[in-house]
């Protein structure tokens, strides 16, 4: 009986399974179709196609053709593509189901962000490239700007460095600009932002980016040629940022949550010689030094006075020592909902940023809060509010100390600690480690930004809008030199207030009359700017200092005797104004949907000019042309989009100080004569000063195959940048230092390429790529009547030459190691013609000519993104590149030279030790053998080429609720990179003022490396 009660379940079951089989299948119905395009006929293959409220469906086959099964007539079948307008269709009892599928008009005419409004991507006749806020937020940064690179063709973006507060050089189109900032100008809402992009603290640069959060951004419309950018006038010369904040929409609250904590460890690590190996090098370069001179100086102790068993005892590896795994958190929340009257996007963020750099952190908390409000059909207003506060605790970096010091002065054989614990002192320099917790910067940094607009339809296609905008920024800097690192600790307190505000008026009308349309908008727009900044000054007695939040008592400002205390010192600087005054026009006009004409016009006048030239005008005109509506392509199935277009137009760059135009003097209480102060004339003041011009041709080709499965760009331009500032050297016979002038010339010549390929469109398995390359050819043209080679340079010994790229590596060219004597040898140049005539062994700068080149040939990006199982499961991965440019190393002359000084790398490994012995590293000397110790060559010029994967990026959408979508994402940047230069390749050194930002671009010295980084997050919409 219990066998038969085992067996009889069995049974039961098995017959159930087959019951239950057979009814599904019987309940399923077969349905079949065919998808075409509404308006040609043409079949469409990989039509996605899902029932609707699962995850079942499939595609379309090659031919257009799919058949699916569905589980009763109740079932809705939903058919999907890009560029098609999505159709739902009910199945009931219907077997057979063809769809005709319209175009998306929407999603086929892009809208992109111009100067003053939104354009048709159609009907655009300029040069824009356009990066999403998917695109933005793929790549985990601190500062949006460094997600740009690789995303746009002609775009070049440098990362100063790994720190957690590190910005970018951006390049629109190569360099144009010597003395002046070269900086795009960048308008965020209408806001015209102030970026302080020469302001140094310590060895890093400020970065003004820092306070806006890229959750935030919707899109950022790179303008690059002058029919776009002429419409900004005197600041689109160096191209144009505009950057768009996300906006409610109409219909029930969206809330979106992104949390990531991200890892970041040392992307670089540079390889430098140990204890043992430095002893040795150290034994064998006084051996060296007495054989080429005669001398007999024996070997006693180590620099530093160290002896040679005591050094032995310590191996310290002081990059190891300053760097560490940085972790990194991140939480954003937004929300955004409308009605028919308003609509309302708020967002909120906190960030807890930490580089691989001990102690280096930024804390970052923004609120944004855009509003728009349509009280009356015909009236619309808004209001764009945000506010941040930033936390910065700084740390000494390159020559300032901490990682430059890791890299340079701190020797193997010295400890961090001493046997008690407290930090060892160096015998010469300072303990990195010391200065990491000794020497403080700290930065409290508030920024608001608030824009108010109204928008009235006057008539019918005429409108006005008036806008008011203002950007505030307070800053505080604190900072403090310990008893640790000196015997007179000094502690100081700069604060810097900011105000900019702007106004602008629009009108826009538009019309049309047949085949001719017409759109109109004029405007004009007011900006003044006020910058204050006043800074205290105590020194302390050693031990007796004090962190400022801890209220020290300080010494008394002023003397028994009512002098001032040099130890207490407090100085407010004048404030800084300026103003700028424009009137600007454009006109879009367009006939038979095919050919286009825009024109733009803009005056300028601001403060910053001579009295002479305080206005200027900046004209641009382009036209285009749409090829495939034209008869003989109208019915081309194969070419979906052909569009040229080309322009001309004028633009001015006014990025240079305030008081340029003036005559200055100043007056200290060191400069007496006759026992009375007197003022010093600094500056020739110059009525005649006035912008800097840029003359920019534009060649275009806008194509798309195939439904614009496969669509990009070419584009050639060429950008002639004239009138430069500089500043002309007087005879020393006036009194005079120099005088800012209008004299240079620099052209930018080059060629862009685009494409963007939907490789394989399917419910299953999608596959996009978007590629771009760029090449651009920098030239000095002019100098005026400055023609040494020295008259115009930069740091790292780089000049601006006629003929040569900008920022050319002016150095002595190294041609070889001598392998009878190990010393190495120059080409000689004949000192009038400067042409090679031989080779000497003696270092000269009569010597220096152009060696390497300082821009990349050709820099772009690569990016595939994947998808799988309908959407459930992505993979990208962004490749950036650059071919050719070389990077100057600044610092590895005195890595490789100052042997007793600084630690060498590894590299001095492989020098030259015998007679007969090939190598192109020199022999290890003291420098008492006629070797010059720090000299400028072309040993120290890299190669600049690398591939980097700069980020890849998985994700997973977990299935929560039919209201929640969640998905988990797992990210890495700068994984892998492929260079010859064994260090940072694409890195710029700290810079103090705007022409070393221009002219010394390929030039590193003990820089912090790209971090790599690891992130785990989380992204949830509901």
């Amino acid at each position: 009986m219990k066998e038969q009660t085992k067996k009889v379940p069995k049974k039961i079951l098995l017959c159930t399974i087959v019951s239950l089989l057979s009814v599904v299948s019987f309940a399923q119905i077969r349905v079949t179709g065919i998808a075409t395009d509404a308006v040609t006929g043409e079949r469409l293959p990989f039509i996605s196609i899902l029932l609707k409220g699962t995850t079942q469906g499939t595609t379309t086959d090659i031919n257009g053709a799919y058949t699916m099964h569905v589980p009763d007539g109740n079932a809705t079948l939903v058919f999907s593509y890009i560029g098609y307008k999505t159709m739902e269709i009910v199945v009931g009892n219907q077997t057979q189901i063809n769809v005709a599928l319209n175009e998306d008009i929407e999603v086929l005419d892009e809208l992109v962000v111009v100067g003053y409004g939104v354009q048709n991507k159609r009907e655009v006749t300029g040069s824009i490239a356009k990066v999403s806020a998917e695109e933005l937020s793929s790549i985990p940064v601190s500062s949006f700007e460094n997600a740009l690179q690789g995303r746009a063709a002609g775009v070049q973006v440098l990362q100063s460095s790994g720190l957690a507060s590190a910005g970018s050089t951006i390049r629109v189109r190569g360099g144009g600009a010597i003395t002046a900032g070269g900086e795009p100008f960048i308008v965020i809402d209408g806001i015209p932002i102030e970026q302080d992009a020469g302001r140094r603290i310590g060895a890093q640069n400020e970065n003004p980016l820092l306070s806006l959060n890229a959750s935030d951004i919707e899109s950022v419309e790179i303008l690059k040629d002058a029919s776009a950018t002429a419409i900004y006038g005197s600041r689109g010369a160096n191209g144009v940022l505009l950057i768009t904040t996300k906006r409610g929409q109409k219909g029930k609250p969206k809330i979106t949550y992104n949390s990531r904590v991200t890892f970041s460890s040392l992307g670089n690590y540079i390889d430098q010689v140990s204890t043992d190996e430095y002893i040795m090098l150290y034994k064998e370069a006084i051996a060296n030094d007495n054989r080429v001179s005669g001398s007999n100086k024996e070997f006693t102790t180590l620099p530093g006075g160290i002896t040679e068993a005591d050094a032995r005892r310590y191996n310290t590896d002081w990059q190891n020592e300053v760097t560490y795994t940085g972790v990194s958190t991140q939480n954003d929340l937004s929300v955004g909902f409308g009605t028919d009257k308003v609509k309302t996007y708020l967002g909120l963020s906190y960030s807890d940023q930490n580089s691989f750099l001990k102690r280096d952190n930024v804390k970052r908390t923004t609120v944004r809060l855009n509003v728009d409000y349509t009280p009356l059909k015909w009236l619309s207003a808004g209001i764009n509010l945000s506010y941040s506060h930033l936390d910065q605790t700084l740390v000494p970096v390159g020559y300032n100390g901490g990682y430059g010091r890791a890299l340079s002065t701190a020797l193997p054989y010295f400890p961090v600690n001493n046997e008690d614990g407290s930090f060892y002192t160096f015998p010469t320099s300072t303990n990195p480690v010391a200065e990491i917790y000794h020497r403080n910067w700290n930065i409290f940094r508030d920024r608001s930004m608030a824009g108010v607009y109204v928008n009235a339809d006057l008539i019918k296609d005429l409108s006005i809008r008036v806008e008011g905008n203002v950007d505030y920024t307070d800053n505080a800097q604190y900072y403090l030199n310990g008893s640790v690192l000196t015997n007179r600790p000094t502690s100081s307190l700069d604060n810097a207030y900011s105000t900019n505000w702007n106004t602008k008026a629009l009108l826009n009308y538009a019309f049309a009359i047949d085949k001719h349309s017409f759109r109109f908008m004029i405007g004009t727009e007011m900006m003044a700017s006020t910058r204050a900044t006043n800074t205290w000054v105590v020194r302390h007695a050693q031990w007796e200092e004090d962190w400022l939040y801890n209220n020290p008592v300080n010494p008394p400002e002023f003397n028994e005797d009512g002098t001032l205390n040099s130890s207490n010192t407090y100085s407010k600087n004048p404030s800084q104004e300026y103003s700028f005054i424009s009137f600007f026009g454009r006109l879009n006009y367009t006939l038979n949907d095919k050919y286009l004409l825009t024109a733009t016009f803009r005056r300028d006048g601001s403060s910053r000019f001579g009295s002479n030239n305080k206005f200027g005008n900046f004209p641009a005109l382009s036209v285009g042309w749409i090829i495939t509506e034209e008869d003989f392509l109208k019915e081309n199935t194969i070419i979906s989009m052909l569009k040229l277009k080309t322009g001309y137009g004028r633009t001015g760059n006014a990025e240079i100080g305030n008081y340029a135009q003036w005559g200055t003097v100043s007056m200290t209480a060191n400069m007496l004569y006759n026992g009375q102060q007197y003022w010093r004339i600094n500056q020739l003041s110059n009525p005649d000063l006035q912008w800097e011009k840029a003359g920019v041709f534009d060649l275009g080709l806008e194509y798309g195959f195939l439904k614009n499965r496969i669509s990009g760009e070419i584009a050639f331009y060429n950008k002639k940048s004239e009138s430069l500032f500089l500043s002309v050297s007087a005879s020393a016979s006036t009194g005079y230092t120099g005088i800012l002038q209008n004299i240079g010339v620099v052209r930018n010549r080059g060629v862009e390429f685009m494409i963007k390929s939907r490789n394989v469109v399917g419910s299953d398995f999608t596959w996009t790529t978007d590629f771009n390359a760029s090449y651009n050819q920098n030239k000095v043209l002019s100098l005026g009547n400055q023609s040494s080679p020295d008259a115009v340079g930069g740091t790292g010994d780089v000049r601006v030459i006629v003929g040569q790229p900008l920022g050319s590596n002016y150095l002595v060219k190294f041609l070889r190691v001598d392998p009878a004597d190990g010393a190495p040898v120059f080409e000689k140049l004949d000192p009038v013609s400067k042409k090679p005539v031989g080779e000497t062994k003696v270092y000269s700068t009569d010597d220096r000519q152009v060696c390497g080149h300082p821009w990349p040939y050709l820099n772009g990006g690569l990016n595939n993104t994947f998808t799988f199982f309908r959407n459930k499961l992505d993979l990208s991965f962004l490749f950036s590149f650059q071919v050719g440019g070389s990077v100057y190393d600044d610092g590895e002359k005195f890595q490789m030279n100052n042997l007793g000084s600084w630690r060498p790398l590894a590299k001095a490994l492989n020098r030259w030790q015998e007679p007969g012995d090939i190598t192109d590293v020199p022999r290890a000397t003291l420098g008492g053998t006629g070797i010059e110790a720090s000299r400028n060559t072309s040993e120290y010029l890299h190669d600049a080429s690398f591939l980097r994967m700069k980020n890849l990026s998985i994700g997973y959408n977990i299935p929560v609720w039919s209201k929640i979508r969640l998905r988990v994402y797992a990210q890495a940047s700068n994984l892998l990179t492929l260079k010859n230069y064994k260090g940072e390749p694409e890195i710029i050194r700290d810079m103090e003022s705007s022409r070393d930002r221009n002219v010394s671009a390929n030039v590193t010295y003990l820089s912090p490396p790209q971090a790599r980084t690891y992130v785990l997050g989380i992204n949830m919409n509901f």
